[in-house]
């Protein structure tokens, strides 16, 4: 068979051109399988002498007939009758053979080769079977349930001839689609059948990926390698110990014979081999929670990463609910029957009017094919598939599928086939809020939808908006486009309270998602002539199907404790409520509150604002706060928001309900949006207690957390600090502001050194300056402050909507403006508006209210500049280490890619800026080495000792980054790693030879500097580099040192650089006369904490682009560097303190 290299295999080995390669046991089979096939005729088969007189007996009979007739003529005493006769004779009575028998090859049974987690149906008999095969094999599992694990595509994954048996299998249910109609069961029908085969097709992909992904993505093959064997060693030593206990049982011995025999020449006897088991089972269990805690690390890193939100830090892996499924379920049932409403007098109104008005009715709704490309191209492959288990990835991955689940959603919107419940009922998790856990009603539950059906309803909700974009009032703030919500309502309600003594009244609504009655919906829905009439009667059935079952409750327990299986996953059918977890919910929710917010408008007197505006209520989805000239007309807000709510299932939640009446002495004090207030203005002191108190929790849950540097700052800047800069953007006097924000700043601090972040003598610039620049990249709450302020000023210039905001402003001594002003001169920006108040004019350039995200970036950068160079300024005041860092540019890649734990970033900086107590330092400038009796301070214990065992450590130090390198290059060539042991040798890693420190590389060699680390020959190169670590001071000189050696003169030995140096032999000339390829030296030196100048990275960027790496290499030699380094330091320490 001819053979070549598989496409992305990344051994580079020759192998077959099927799928996988065969073994010689697939051989073997395959040859047998060829024998199997062989047309056998008659005329091949000729019968024994004793029967040819049978043949002649009955030609038309078959051959066991004959056999059976002629047994009476046969005189068994006298005849001597084998015994293998006398079976066939019994076998001809029971079964009649018409046909003479096949020869059949001898098969091994497969076990567990059909579900593709086993490992068979990757290293056992599926290992040679191609696309069409393993179909076949799969299609035997579509009775039960199946999920697809994660998994990604392989180079060697055939997907196009996976996607062409889908289309093979998907053609004819295709066409159904593209019926004139299609009825509720044919669809319900069509896509079970589709899903089928969809899930076949993704166990198919996931069958070429052998690694094992958690949800997230991350590898989890060693930690289920190593349960495997954890629980099978502990499963052999409980049957080994219950046999020892079953004295006199023979079988029970012949067992134990039988392993000691296998074991012999390893153990003596029986107690031997369960003690070796014992420590086996104790050294497991160590393995697999450091390879746990690793995992874990890496997890919540991941997480963190793409969701970054403090609640992810809580989430345990499983998230299972202590409440039981059967309670759980009592409640819902109970909770989500069809409650009783008031007479829609509100609503009639409301659908009159709307029937009165006359609107442009959309008539071209045909589907998009641009908005459907757009929604499946940002939809997330993995997150919660839904019922049928069919992630988006197999969507956009096959084509057949996407052609599929495409024209099922154009004949929705075309009104061709109708949604289903099988579409829409979805799995759904209980997701905690507060209070006591056990308490059903302190969770919320979170659809996870099948996903054909989410990206109908990302789809509509893109329509809809567009169709409807006037249709939900001014008033309510969430979710409209070209509004930042929160900023926008907290400035509206900030003016109305600054311009007069309202009466004012804060409204809390139950369950308010869950409560909307369906047929008020329905009556809501059907009153929208903007959207046509067959997309409204498409959005008024989805209710009547809303059904859902939660899937992270506690399995139901008998009453001895023990699980009760389920055998049919029950239901809870929602009469009332809206589908949460659903693009088209939020929208939803709006359009009810609608209705309402245009009867305010009939009989409520509004506030004006300066002709802008005018508002009576304002609305953040269901936090509702209204507005009243007088106790009056807040009465009559209360009370239309009250009976409106009856009406369409809402009820007010009384405990969280109050009202503030200028008149009265009683002053309230609520938490609206966030910020508590009363009926004047934001409570300062309670804020400002409240605030520190939340910076506690949050911190200690991000310190206690497993996060790495790089994401405890993402946490603090992006959730910690804007907590503060929202509450800013409220109340607080100037003075109050700047000092609150300065006690945040130090209160983080302290965190970062109570928690093993920073020692307290490393300056505080190590925080602030970007990671580029040895520090952290904090960001300080004072500057963010300004810059808030700022931004927010320029929002309110440029924001159409808040015309009335600038007016108020300029009515009320220009305090945004002055503070906005006064905070840009601080900064050296040049902040100006124009004559109008619609422009805003940074540095002589001019933005528009086109341009308003281009003008807060632009006031990002420029305080971010200004900042970064202030604290630079601060950092190389006094010590030595900053100013050498500063003048040589120097960076740590490690810290750069900030993946490394607070433990390494507080010893790295601590030996760098030369600050540890318990060696020589500003603080005990006596010490001394205990090898050389020099000063030991960090620089010399990593450099400069001269001592044997210091020495050695060292050489140990330049090997890991050497190993560290190679091992870069061999796993991004092969995905393979070199051990240690075989580090010093030539490795052919695919299309390259890598020699590693290898003498007279080339013969006649008579000089002295002639073995580089690295011999790297490609193609048409040949890549000389030296690796070294040295100390910051001397980057430049050990690039010039290794320059010398090996492209000047390396004739004899040199020791240090020399500025005139003559021209001789060297290592890389005889390369070049005896190659003809062109030959380049690359000095790969690194400091010793890891540090790099700019020429430096240049030399180590040039040589990963020569061999098409990625900068990853560069981070993990910089980080074995810090780390070894620390490591010998640490070592010296913990020596010191022993003697």
């Amino acid at each position: 068979m001819e053979t070549n290299p598989r496409l992305g295999d990344p051994s580079g080995e020759v192998v077959s051109n099927e799928p996988f390669q065969m073994t010689e046991r697939g051989r073997k089979r395959k040859i047998l399988e060829d024998i199997n096939n062989i047309n056998h005729n008659n005329d091949d088969i000729t019968p024994k002498k004793k029967d040819e007189n049978l043949m002649k007996m009955g030609i038309n009979k078959t051959y066991a007939e004959i056999v059976k007739n002629n047994e009476n003529n046969i005189n068994k005493s006298n005849t001597k009758v084998s015994k293998a006769n006398i079976r066939f004779c019994n076998l001809a009575k029971k079964k009649p053979i018409s046909k003479p028998p096949k020869i059949m090859a001898k098969s091994k049974k497969v076990i567990n080769h059909l579900i593709p987690e086993k490992k068979d149906i990757i290293h056992g008999n599926s290992f040679n079977l191609n696309p069409n095969q393993r179909w076949i094999i799969f299609q035997k599992q579509c009775g039960r349930k199946q999920k697809i694990f994660r998994h990604e595509l392989r180079k060697w994954t055939p997907i196009e001839e996976i996607d062409f048996l889908l289309h093979d299998k998907l053609k004819d249910l295709m066409k159904i689609w593209d019926k004139p109609k299609v009825n509720h069961k044919e669809s319900m029908i069509t896509w079970r059948k589709a899903s089928k085969e969809i899930l076949i097709a993704g166990m198919i992909t996931k069958s070429y990926d052998s690694r094992k992904f958690d949800d997230e993505g991350n590898r989890i093959d060693n930690i289920i390698k190593l349960q495997k064997a954890l629980k099978r060693t502990t499963t052999f030593q409980k049957k080994v110990r219950n046999d020892l206990k079953k004295k006199g049982n023979k079988n029970a011995e012949y067992r134990i014979r039988q392993i000691i025999k296998k074991n012999k020449k390893k153990f003596k006897n029986i107690e031997q081999i369960l003690h070796f088991n014992d420590q086996r089972i104790t050294k497991l269990g160590e393995r697999l929670k450091i390879t746990n805690d690793k995992y874990e690390y890496l997890r919540i890193n991941k997480i963190f990463e793409n969701k970054p939100s403090l609640k992810v830090l809580e989430q345990n892996k499983k998230n299972i609910v202590e409440i039981s499924k059967e309670k759980m379920h009592e409640y819902l049932k109970e909770f989500f029957k069809k409650g009783n409403c008031a007479k829609p007098q509100i609503l009639k109104e409301w659908m009159n009017h709307m029937k009165s008005q006359q609107v442009n009715v959309t008539q071209n709704y045909e589907f998009n094919e641009e908005y459907f490309d757009e929604i499946l191209k940002y939809s997330q492959n993995w997150k919660c598939p839904g019922e049928n288990g069919i992630p988006i990835f197999l969507i956009k991955k096959l084509p057949s599928a996407k052609t599929f689940v495409k024209k099922w959603m154009k004949g929705v919107v075309e009104n061709r086939i109708p949604i289903t419940e099988y579409d829409i009922k979805g799995n759904a998790y209980a997701i905690f809020k507060k209070g006591d856990k056990n308490i059903e009603s302190n969770y919320r539950f979170i659809n996870a939808l099948n996903s054909h059906y989410k990206l109908l309803m990302k789809y509509l909700n893109k329509c809809v908006r567009e169709w409807c974009s006037n249709l939900i009032s001014d008033n309510q703030f969430s979710g409209k486009q070209g509004y930042d919500g929160a900023l926008d309502i907290g400035i509206t309600n900030r003016i109305l309270q600054e311009m007069g003594q309202f009466a004012q009244g804060w409204y809390d609504m139950q369950k308010a998602y869950d409560s909307v009655d369906h047929s008020r919906l329905k009556m809501i829905i059907n009153s929208v002539k903007e959207i046509p009439k067959p997309i409204r009667n498409l959005l008024c059935k989805l209710p009547k199907m809303y059904k859902f079952s939660v899937v992270n409750c506690s399995p139901n327990r008998d009453e001895n404790g023990k699980i009760i299986k389920e055998k049919k996953k029950s239901w809870i059918t929602m009469k009332r409520g809206i589908y949460q977890g659903c693009s088209l919910a939020p929208w939803l929710f709006c359009l009810c509150l609608a209705p309402l917010q245009w009867k305010m408008k009939q009989i409520i007197d509004p506030i004006d604002l300066y002709g802008q505006k005018k508002i009576d209520i304002l609305l953040f989805m269901d936090d509702i706060k209204g507005f009243g000239k007088n106790k009056n007309e807040l009465d009559k807000i209360t009370n239309l928001i009250i009976n409106y709510g009856k009406e369409i299932g809402l009820t007010i939640n009384k405990d969280k309900t109050e009202y503030s009446i200028p008149d009265e002495e009683k002053i309230i004090q609520y938490k609206y949006m966030g910020v508590y207030e009363n009926n004047k203005t934001a409570c300062d002191e309670i804020n400002a207690e409240q605030l520190l108190m939340k910076l506690d929790e949050k911190m200690d849950k991000i310190f206690n957390s497993k996060l790495n540097v790089k994401n405890i700052i993402k946490a603090i800047n992006g959730c910690v600090i804007p907590t503060c800069t929202y509450l800013f953007s409220h109340e607080f006097s100037d003075e109050e502001r700047i000092q609150l924000a300065r006690n945040v700043d130090i209160r983080i601090r302290s965190y970062m050194n109570t928690k093993g972040m920073k020692l307290s003598s490393i300056s505080n610039a190590r925080c602030y300056l970007p990671r580029k620049q040895l520090g952290l990249g904090l960001r300080s709450t004072e500057v963010e402050m300004d810059k808030d302020t700022i931004k927010n000023f320029i929002h309110i210039i440029l924001s159409p909507h808040l015309k009335f905001a600038i007016i108020h402003d300029a009515n009320h001594g220009n305090k945004w403006r002055n503070r906005a002003m006064l905070a840009a001169n601080k900064y050296g920006i040049n902040l100006q508006t124009n004559a109008e108040n619609t422009k805003i004019i940074i540095n002589n350039k001019e933005f528009s209210s086109f341009n308003l995200k281009e003008a807060k970036y632009k006031i990002k950068e420029l305080i971010n500049e200004f900042s970064d160079k202030s604290w630079e300024t601060h950092y190389k005041r006094k010590k030595t280490f900053p100013k050498i860092a500063n003048e040589m540019e120097l960076e740590c890649p490690w810290l750069t890619n900030g993946n490394i734990t607070p433990e390494i970033f507080y010893k790295a900086s601590m030996y760098q800026d030369n600050s540890c107590i318990k060696l020589n330092s500003p603080g005990n400038t006596e010490s001394k080495c205990l090898y050389c009796y020099g000063r030991d301070n960090s620089k010399h214990i990593m450099a400069d000792c001269t001592n044997e065992e210091m020495v050695k450590k060292r050489k140990t130090r330049h090997d890991k980054v050497l190993e560290s390198i190679v091992n870069s290059i061999s796993y991004e060539k092969t995905k393979k790693f070199i051990n240690m042991k075989n580090l010093r040798k030539i490795h052919e890693i695919k299309d390259i030879k890598v020699a590693v420190d290898q003498v007279n590389y080339i013969n006649g060699e008579t000089i002295h500097h002639s073995r580089p680390d690295l011999i790297i020959e490609t193609n048409n190169q040949l890549i000389v580099a030296e690796v070294s670590v040295v100390t910051p001071l001397h980057l430049l000189s050990a690039k010039k040192l290794k320059e010398q050696r090996y492209t000047i003169n390396g004739e004899s030995e040199i020791l240090v650089p020399s500025d005139n140096l003559q021209e001789g032999s060297n290592f890389c000339s005889y390369l070049q006369k005896n190659s003809a390829k062109q030959v380049i030296f690359i000095p790969l030196i690194i400091g010793t904490l890891g540090e790099l100048d700019g020429l430096n990275q240049k030399c180590w960027n040039n040589f990963i682009q020569l061999l098409g790496l990625s900068p990853e290499l560069i981070w993990r030699a910089s980080k074995i560097a810090t780390e070894q380094s620390i490591y010998i330091v640490d070592q010296y320490i913990k020596t010191k303190l022993n003697n």
